[in-house]
């Protein structure tokens, strides 16, 4: 199992410890939000700044503080080895901090809404395909960075490139496809506020991980380094 895997390869004190508190933030922060969603529900009070889905509440400003982290580590990262194989990662992290603050991919969503006049299909919105369009745009360009620098990258940089991709793609399920399928349930009360959770909750956790990852780096030697994408290789089996 990749539980066993992680504690058999990844386990160190500091990122492992750090990983924890992060994970038990996200959870606590993720009953807030069901705990706040019946308050409101029954007018019991407002408490709208503890839903992760909350633009500008006290989750989304952790979810700034974990990318704000990724971008130190790199940059601490990228100081200590004195190689800029890791800076596509750095702008990335930075990228994707300064599009969630200033709500980036909602406002060009609309833009490319109304620029190319797209019009609502399979039950999303103009708005909607404008994001995607948006997200489809900014991934060509952040993958054709990604792709340089792994190309020139060493072995170690390959590999260590394969996981935080493994990570990000996690992180990019919930933030693009769980966020269109979201959408679709957008008169449906009770599936859109459930798959709204999923969705942000779903982005925090991922976003942990990758806190985590990237702490894993900075703190363990590269000969001492194991590689998560090796977990997902067909085993090979031995000859008797």
């Amino acid at each position: 199992m990749i539980v066993q895997y992680l504690k058999q390869n990844f386990h160190r004190d500091k990122p492992t410890r750090l990983l924890k508190i992060l994970l038990i933030l996200d959870l606590l922060f993720i009953i807030g939000h069901i705990a706040s969603a019946l308050l409101w529900y029954f007018e019991m009070g407002e408490f709208s700044n503890f839903l992760v889905t909350q633009d500008g509440g006290y989750p989304e400003i952790f979810q700034y503080l974990k990318y704000l982290a990724i971008v130190l580590l790199v940059a601490m990262y990228i100081a200590e080895i004195k190689k800029f194989d890791y800076l596509p990662w750095l702008v990335l992290f930075f990228f994707l901090f300064v599009d969630d603050a200033f709500l980036l991919h909602e406002r060009s969503g609309r833009f490319f809404a109304e620029t190319f006049g797209l019009k609502p299909v399979l039950g999303l919105r103009a708005a909607d395909l404008g994001e995607l369009a948006y997200a489809a745009l900014m991934g060509i360009i952040t993958l054709g960075l990604l792709l340089w620098f792994y190309l020139k990258g060493s072995k170690v940089v390959k590999n260590t490139f394969l996981d935080i991709f493994i990570l990000f793609s996690i992180l990019l399920f919930f933030a693009i496809g769980v966020d269109m399928i979201h959408q679709v349930f957008e008169e449906n009360y009770i599936a859109y506020a459930l798959i709204a959770l999923i969705e942000d909750g779903g982005e925090m956790i991922a976003l942990s991980f990758l806190v985590w990852y990237f702490y894993f780096i900075v703190s363990v030697p590269t000969a001492e380094r194991k590689f998560l994408y090796t977990y997902f290789l067909p085993k090979r089996k031995h000859k008797s």
